[in-house]
């Protein structure tokens, strides 16, 4: 098979690559190897020890690059793809590992502890969080279905705020201006205070810009406070977090028109509007009891739509969800060997009332187990293993749904460190994702759909020294019955063409290289790229890629620090083409787009100005129609924009 020599190929390369970069860095550094530790199992721990990849991306990151959501940090930092959100808003979809259109049903997304999926088709808006308020951004890279459950599959993006870090703050307040292209003002503001044991952190931020298109203006605004106690051994509190967003909503283009001018609005005269209302409340309790430590957190969260034609409500509904965890840790000697025991348990309860002439209530309660066990011996080799167990009830008026299933997944892996640079991992195992309300709502008639499943595989390899770090992974998963939009089917249970259907045989693999290397202390290179095929494995589609699922990702930056706290930085982020339908006929062309960005800091304040898209490419991420071999359903991302960033620290 071509494709598989040449992933191969891509293999040797990357892994020669990958030592090329270690020789010569080792002979020009030295010293004591620098400890990432992760939250990915839910403690923490080294990110050495654990079976799969993991990147970060640390408030000092996000400062210097720019950025001022986690939609952006993760897409240019990390060369995730991501596809604009047609109800603006400045959100944009990710996919972590490939695949295109089902890729928000296949990750999972937690904000301090807490997960903040949706039970429908409608996504998670990560643009309301304050990026301010964000103290790092986890990736784990492929299936973590043990630890976080359905959907899980192609990864879980991890977000944790200032607030709940753990390291000690002086007292201290910020204040920052931005302004750019297309109207953009963006204010924010952050504070925090303690006193022995108590600590307070409030911030606010408000963003308003006229977009790149006609009728796309939008303003957006959140405000976030913790409070919380903390001792040696017991830590509690709450967090509470708002953001509104008010957009226009220009529409999608045919390919004329996106040729003719892709700023246009496909409305005429006639004004659209999406205004969304997110309010997230979570309580947390953390303690150390001997060799255990017990954490507790539940979440209430309520989240409006309100879609409007001309001011007059075409579509809205409410949501609301609760959520909560019970999670324990136990570390314990046997012998000269080191045992570490996770378990937990997980509850959701899901609503969603649709208003209207065609109201609706659909319904999820959802309930997991996890078992998770780590042994670490004393040459460094950690064998981990562990269970899950979830089981998801639907009730749903619309369609006249009311079902239960179950599903389990399973975890075996390994991390040895084959000297003081190199560590080896590597894992096995399963997967899944049940339906959820909008997939059982349209269906064939007569027809339920089967659980998602997946058979794991993913094996790497990491190297750092002081100063400079990489990892290379590769990976398959293969499904059955993944659960996936098609449009050639028929009828539905609406008598109409398309259903949600569960595909036949699919398939993920690829390989993944990334890391961080310095020239020397004041020049750094920052590398992300990912090769993959996201194909049809059986079937009358086989062989077909996947629709919306880029073959090839590559983000590369570098930063210059040119003395006197200035620093200069350049990037490139590149996107292969992707298909638009089931049957390929259609596609996204490839982009590549470049920026630049100036900072300067001294003392107390900052100033920043940058440049995406420096050359003013015209391209869309994403199109959702296939007409006579044309792409149609366009939605166009902006031209070359500039952005000028001030901050003060008191």
């Amino acid at each position: 098979m071509k494709t598989g020599i040449s992933s191969l190929r891509l293999s040797a390369l990357a892994l020669a690559l990958l030592s090329a970069f270690s020789a010569h860095a080792q002979s020009e550094s030295s010293g004591t190897l620098k400890e990432v530790v992760v939250t990915a199992s839910r403690f923490k721990e080294s990110a050495n020890s654990l079976p799969y990849g993991v990147s970060v991306i640390t408030s000092q990151d996000i400062e210097r690059s720019g950025v001022s959501s986690v939609n952006q940090a993760l897409m240019k930092l990390l060369g995730i793809p991501g596809t604009v959100d047609f109800y603006g808003g400045g959100n944009y979809a990710l996919d972590l590992r490939g695949y295109g259109s089902t890729a928000s049903n296949n990750q999972v997304y937690v904000l301090d502890g807490v997960k903040i999926n949706e039970a429908d088709s409608g996504g998670t808006r990560l643009s309301g969080i304050g990026i301010e308020t964000v103290e790092r951004i986890e990736v784990i890279h492929g299936s973590a279905a043990v630890m976080y459950g359905a959907g899980a599959t192609g990864g879980v993006v991890l977000i944790t705020t200032k607030a709940a870090r753990e390291k000690q703050r002086n007292n201290a307040a910020a204040l920052s201006l931005g302004a750019g292209s297309f109207g953009l003002l963006d204010l924010r503001s952050s504070a925090n205070f303690s006193i022995e044991n108590f600590s307070i952190d409030v911030s606010g931020n408000s963003r308003k810009s006229d977009n790149h298109r006609d009728y796309f203006k939008s303003n957006q605004e959140g405000q976030a406070f913790t409070g919380q106690w903390k001792n040696s051994f017991l830590k509690g509190g709450i967090r509470y977090f708002k953001d509104t967003s008010k957009s226009g909503l220009p529409g999608s283009l045919s390919a004329v028109q996106f040729n003719t001018n892709p700023a246009q609005s496909d409305l005429g005269n006639a004004k659209k509007t999406g205004e969304f209302s997110n309010e997230n409340t979570i309580y947390f309790v953390e303690t150390d009891v001997g060799p255990w430590q017990f954490g507790i957190d539940t979440g209430d969260r309520i989240k409006q739509l309100d879609s409007k034609d001309d001011g007059v409500a075409t579509y809205q509904y409410r949501i609301s969800a609760k959520n909560s965890n019970f999670r324990a840790k136990n570390v314990s000697q046997i012998s000269n060997n080191s045992n570490t025991f996770i378990f937990g348990y997980e509850q959701t309860e899901w609503t969603r009332k649709t208003l209207g002439q065609f109201g609706s209530t659909a319904r999820q309660s959802s309930e997991g187990y996890y078992l998770q066990d780590d042994f670490k011996f004393p040459f460094e080799l950690i064998l981990s293993a562990g269970v899950r167990t979830d089981t998801t009830k639907l009730v749903d008026t619309s369609s006249g749904t009311n079902s239960k299933q179950s599903q389990d997944a399973l975890d075996f892996g390994f991390s040895q460190r084959l000297n003081l640079n190199w560590v080896g991992f590597g894992r096995v195992g399963t997967s899944f994702r049940l339906p959820h309300v909008d997939d059982v709502g349209f269906t064939l008639a007569n027809t339920s759909l089967k659980p998602q499943s997946s058979k794991d595989f993913e094996a790497g390899l990491r190297w750092s020294d002081s100063l400079n770090n990489a990892e290379l992974r590769i990976y398959r998963n293969n499904f059955q019955n993944e659960i996936a939009y098609d449009a050639t089917v028929s009828p539905n249970i609406y008598s109409g063409n398309g259903a949600n259907v569960n595909l036949d045989p699919t398939m993920r693999q690829g390989i993944e290289f990334r890391g961080k290397f310095f020239a020397n202390e004041n020049l750094s290179l920052l590398v992300n790229t990912g090769f993959r095929e996201a194909k049809f494995s059986e079937g009358v589609h086989t062989g077909n890629n996947i629709p919306l699922a880029p073959n090839a990702t590559a983000a590369v930056s570098t930063e210059w620090e040119i003395g006197s706290g200035q620093s200069l930085s350049m990037g490139i982020n590149w996107v292969s083409s992707k298909s638009v339908d089931i049957d390929n006929k259609c596609s996204v062309p490839a982009i590549a787009t470049l920026s630049t960005g100036y900072r300067f800091e001294n003392k107390n304040v900052s100033f920043a100005f940058g440049i995406e898209n420096l050359t003013d490419l015209k391209y869309y991420t994403v199109a959702y129609t296939c007409t006579a071999g044309v792409t149609n359903g366009i939605y166009p991302e902006a031209g070359r924009t500039f952005t000028a960033t001030g901050k003060i620290v008191f």
